[in-house]
C-alpha cells in the first residue's frame, strides 16, 4: 500500500504532510514521537517515499499535483529501491542487533560523514533514526 491509510490516526500529521510536499515547503529535520508500536517509522519511511517518488516529485514540477497526487507511485526506480530497502537516499539508523544503544560511532559513519555528500538519485536525501531515544549522550551531541 502505497498511502498513509494503514497507519490508524494522525490524521492531522498527514493532512501536513500531503499539504506541506504539495507547497514544496518540506523542512530539514522531523521528528515522529509516540508509543512503541504507534506508526512512526512506518510514517518516517512513508514520508521519504513520497518526497523520493519521481512521480509525485513531475506531478509537483509540472504544477499539476492535488493533494490526492501526494502518494508514492510503487512504480518509479526510486519507489522501488525504497521497496526493496535500495534507495541510497534513505539511510535508516538503528541499533546493531544485540546493542542496548546507538552508538557515536554509528552517528558519525552513518549521518555525520555521509550528510556533506550530495543526493545520489533523488532530490532530497533522508535520513531516518530509529530509536533515537537509545542514543547514547556521546551520540546525541557528536561534531564531525
Amino acid at each position: 500500500m502505497n498511502d498513509f491509510s494503514e497507519v490508524f490516526g494522525y490524521d492531522e500529521l498527514k493532512e501536513y504532510i500531503h499539504e506541506m510536499v504539495l507547497s514544496g515547503k518540506i523542512k530539514n529535520a522531523y521528528m515522529f514521537v509516540g508509543d512503541e508500536g504507534s506508526g512512526k517509522r512506518t510514517i518516517a519511511k512513508r514520508f521519504a517515499k513520497t518526497i523520493q517518488c519521481e512521480t509525485v516529485e513531475k506531478k509537483l514540477e509540472d504544477h499539476t499535483a492535488v493533494i490526492s497526487d501526494i502518494v508514492p507511485c510503487d512504480k518509479c526506480h526510486s519507489c522501488l529501491q525504497a521497496m526493496s530497502g535500495n534507495n541510497p537516499d534513505i539511510i535508516t539508523i538503528d541499533r546493531l542487533e544485540g546493542k542496548k544503544s546507538i552508538s557515536v560511532e554509528e552517528i558519525r559513519d552513518k549521518l555525520i560523514n555521509d550528510v556533506v555528500i550530495k543526493p545520489y538519485a533523488c532530490k532530497y536525501k533522508v535520513y531516518i533514526v530509529v530509536g533515537a531515544e537509545h542514543m547514547t549522550i556521546e551520540a546525541q551531541n557528536c561534531n564531525p
